[in-house]
C-alpha cells in the first residue's frame, strides 16, 4: 500500500467520526456542572445535594 492513501484513509476516518460526534450530540442538552441561581433564594445559589 502507498503511504499517501494510508493518509488519506486516516484523515476521512478522523474527519468523518469528529463530524459524526458533532452532529449526534448537537441535540442533547446542554449539561451544566454548577447551579443555577433561582428567584427563590433571592439570587443565591442553591444549596448542594
Amino acid at each position: 500500500m502507498d503511504i499517501k492513501l494510508i493518509d488519506w484513509k486516516l484523515l476521512s476516518f478522523i474527519s468523518t467520526s469528529l463530524i459524526y460526534e458533532h452532529w449526534l450530540y448537537m441535540r442533547i442538552p446542554k449539561i451544566y456542572y454548577w447551579s443555577p441561581k433561582s428567584k427563590k433564594n433571592n439570587g443565591k445559589e442553591n444549596p448542594p445535594l
